[in-house]
């Protein structure tokens, strides 16, 4: 179950990470669009090889961002055969004091929640290391 829940945490720190960095990327491509080629930005042109960069980094954008929401419905489902286990069961998979009840997050519950994580390690270890203190800072947990 741990490693599910590694993979699961991964997946999602990995996808969340692209995500915004490609959200950076795209508002501060506009930017320069609107500074240096203004008829792009405006719509005035198209087909120019700005437009197209502009409509790709959209389109890339737009993917990872459903990678990253297909990456939270399976972290959702981790967590629920998580919570479906007895209290130290749990705390062997979390190797600490963490113990989530069953169905204490309905999905859009843990969307909000995993809004609020914003540290997004690159290694699945340290991603799942974050997670873990983050959940259990929301949770008001702790290593014991």
């Amino acid at each position: 179950m741990r490693e599910k829940l590694l993979n699961a945490v991964g997946k999602y720190s990995d996808y969340s990470r692209y995500a915004m960095e490609l959200e950076s990327i795209e508002n501060e491509y506009d930017e320069t669009l609107e500074l240096c080629n203004y008829a792009v930005w405006s719509g005035a042109s198209s087909g120019t090889i700005q437009d197209k960069a502009s409509h790709m980094l959209r389109i890339t954008l737009d993917l990872f961002l459903d990678m990253r929401r297909n990456a939270q419905i399976e972290l959702h489902s981790v967590l629920k055969e998580i919570m479906a286990v007895e209290e130290e069961e749990q705390k062997q998979i979390w190797k600490q004091e963490i113990c989530l009840k069953p169905d204490q997050f309905q999905e859009e519950e843990l969307e909000e929640l995993l809004d609020s994580w914003d540290d997004f390690p690159y290694h699945q270890d340290e991603a799942l290391e974050s997670f873990e203190q983050f959940l259990a800072g929301a949770l008001g947990e702790g290593d014991e």
